[in-house]
C-alpha cells in the first residue's frame, strides 16, 4: 500500500476513488502518488469552496483559503471541535490577520463537524458566519469529502477539507 506522510498524518490511498468520483474528477490515473492524489483532492475541494461563495458574502480571498485533514473521523466527533481543526484555523486567522477569539474557534469547529455529520460524510460543502464584537462578523466556508486516512489494521477514516473566511460587517 502506497502511503505519504501529511501534516504529521499517514494518508494512503485505498479508497480515494470514491472521493475522486464525489467530486467529479473521474478515475485516479494510474501510477498517481498518495501526494498528488491527495493534492489532487484539495485542489478540487477549494475550487468547489470558492466557485459557489454566496453572492450575500462579502467577496471571498483567493489568498485566504487553506486545506488538511482531520482524523480520525466517527460518529463522536459531530458537534465537537476537534484539536487539529482548531489549531489550523488558529494558524489561518493569525496568518490572514482575521480577528477572533477561542469562542468563534469553537462555535466553527462544532459547526464543520455536526454539519459534516448531518450530511453522513458525503462529499459536501456549506458557508457559516460568525459574529463578533460590535458589527463585525466572519464570513466562512468549508468544503469536504472523505477517505480512509491510515491504513491496516485500523483503516481509520479521515475528512480532507478545503477552508476559507472574510471579515466582513454587519
Amino acid at each position: 500500500m502506497s502511503t505519504v506522510q501529511t501534516t504529521n498524518i499517514n494518508v494512503n490511498i485505498i479508497n480515494f476513488q470514491d472521493a475522486y468520483t464525489s467530486l467529479g474528477m473521474g478515475t485516479i490515473p494510474a501510477g498517481t502518488s498518495v501526494a498528488n492524489g491527495v493534492a489532487a483532492i484539495e485542489k478540487a475541494l477549494i475550487a468547489n469552496l470558492m466557485s459557489k461563495w454566496p453572492a450575500s458574502y462579502p467577496a471571498s480571498e483567493p489568498n485566504q483559503v487553506d486545506d488538511g485533514i482531520m482524523e480520525p473521523w466517527s460518529s463522536n466527533v459531530a458537534g465537537t471541535a476537534p484539536v487539529c481543526l482548531v489549531n489550523q484555523i488558529t494558524t489561518d486567522f493569525n496568518s490572514w490577520q482575521l480577528p477572533y477569539n477561542s469562542d468563534l474557534l469553537m462555535q466553527m469547529g462544532n459547526e464543520i463537524t455536526t454539519e459534516i455529520a448531518a450530511n453522513g460524510g458525503q462529499t459536501g460543502y456549506f458557508y457559516g458566519q460568525t459574529s463578533l464584537a460590535g458589527s463585525e462578523k466572519i464570513y466562512w466556508g468549508v468544503a469536504y469529502t472523505t477517505a480512509v486516512v491510515i491504513g491496516p489494521p485500523s483503516n481509520a477514516t479521515g475528512v480532507i477539507y478545503a477552508f476559507s473566511a472574510v471579515l466582513g460587517l454587519n
